[in-house]
């Protein structure tokens, strides 16, 4: 996994996402490690970029977000390491048009959930949160309209209301 790093806790920016995410406790199984691998340059709001990582699995999460905020802008699982790095530089340079966005969630009879499409450079994703904590599900679509569709299919299927997409515009806006 990560070639080293320390627990998500002593990352102040975290704070937010460990509290909403119990994957990412100190005392979760298996442990947490996490590490800053970017943070911008020039005026705050500062944006600050994370990989976490568990040495247990494969899986690695990038997390996204501004001093300004406590809601990260942007997370992401991946099944290994190496596809989590390749696409931190692509975020990298994109992060610019990631505007400051929440992830709202509704709550209802069948727990909280939360339904975005971000816009990447050269894709869609849609992200699902579904349950407890924050790490979304995603599906990669090859255009808006395909991950609209299938976001609203996902609610239909559950019968979850509201019917609303939240549209986070990315490169190429």
């Amino acid at each position: 996994m990560l070639p080293h790093g320390s627990r998500p806790s002593v990352f102040a920016e975290l704070a937010f996402v460990i509290a909403h995410e119990p994957r990412l406790r100190d005392d979760a199984v298996p442990p947490p490690y996490a590490q800053r691998i970017w943070q911008s340059a020039g005026p705050p709001p500062l944006l600050h970029m994370f990989l976490i990582g568990w040495h247990a699995t494969r899986e690695t999460l990038i997390v996204i977000v501004r001093d300004e905020q406590i809601e990260p802008v942007y997370l992401r699982l991946y099944e290994d390491v190496a596809h989590a790095q390749a696409d931190s530089v692509t975020l990298q340079r994109e992060t610019d048009d990631l505007l400051p966005c929440r992830l709202e969630l509704y709550t209802g009879e069948r727990g909280a959930w939360a339904v975005r499409v971000v816009q990447r450079a050269d894709h869609h994703e849609l992200q699902v949160v579904s349950g407890h904590g924050l790490i979304p599900a995603t599906t990669l679509c090859r255009s808006r309209g395909q991950a609209t569709s299938l976001a609203h299919q996902w609610m239909d299927a559950r019968d979850y209301t509201p019917a609303h997409v939240e549209i986070i515009p990315g490169c190429g806006a």
